[in-house]
């Protein structure tokens, strides 16, 4: 019990870390904006603009400036190539080391599913399917904070380039709903039923998320009494002790 309040406590913790970084994104954002504004060109004034000589040549007639002469622009280009050939060979063996960890995990594989994940997130860390497989892993092995670690990735990317979760729907579902998995797991009611709703929201036709909300509330009133119950279980004894607990199981106790 101390250490799921423990782990409830830490991600509290990150999750005021997060809206710190994500007030920070936003000002950011928001000084980009200003910033542009201020710089921008007033094209209206190229409608009065004159050149003050007439022999002047036309921009549009001068020969081009050809930089492939240039070692130093060689230099870049090939960097730029061998960047792109990079990514590709690594896009490739996350793919093959993704589709192996599919493989463990369908067969119960679960430590070696989370492995592979791992593995193809060091080639491909852009590569959000991997976060939302591998948290399904880490419930399977009952890592909690790590799976909620992931989930919380996937919808933080989804924040800030999406503008929101609509874009990628069923993506942002899985990492929503199997965030509130570990929420459940480490007793923090409130941020799964959360969770669940914004799932809810993101596909209405899915009819699990309800009946797991209900029954997320349900968890929450169990704990809740268990929890009384072992407060007084050191004040209580024998017979007392047993109505005690009776009381609680039934919900007679407020």
């Amino acid at each position: 019990m101390a250490k799921l309040r423990g782990l409830a406590e830490e991600h509290k913790i990150k999750k005021a870390r997060k809206m710190e970084r994500r007030a920070k994104w936003d000002n950011w954002k928001k000084t980009q904006e200003m910033f542009y504004r201020k710089t921008s060109t007033n094209y209206a004034k190229w409608d009065v603009f004159e050149s003050e000589s007439e022999e002047e040549p036309n921009e549009e007639d001068k020969d081009p400036i050809v930089p492939e002469n240039d070692p130093a622009f060689k230099a870049m280009e090939m960097d730029f190539e061998d960047r792109a050939k990079k990514r590709r060979r690594n896009k490739k063996e996350a793919n093959r080391l993704k589709e192996l960890g599919n493989t463990c995990l369908k067969k119960g594989l679960y430590k070696s599913a989370n492995k592979h994940y791992s593995d193809a997130l060091e080639d491909c860390r852009d590569m959000l399917p991997l976060y939302t497989n591998r948290a399904l892993a880490r419930i399977r092995l009952e890592m909690w904070e790590e799976c909620v670690d992931d989930c919380t990735r996937v919808l933080e990317y989804a924040e800030v380039f999406d503008d929101g979760y609509t874009k990628q729907k069923d993506l942002c579902y899985k990492a929503l709903t199997r965030r509130a998995q570990a929420f459940r797991a480490m007793q923090d009611f409130d941020e799964a039923v959360k969770d669940l709703a914004m799932a809810k929201m993101l596909l209405p036709d899915q009819e699990d998320c309800q009946k797991l909300i209900d029954t997320y509330k349900l968890d929450k009133e169990h704990a809740k009494r268990i929890a009384q119950v072992m407060e007084n279980s050191q004040d209580l004894a024998g017979r007392e002790y047993i109505d005690f607990i009776l009381s609680a199981v039934q919900g007679k106790i407020p």
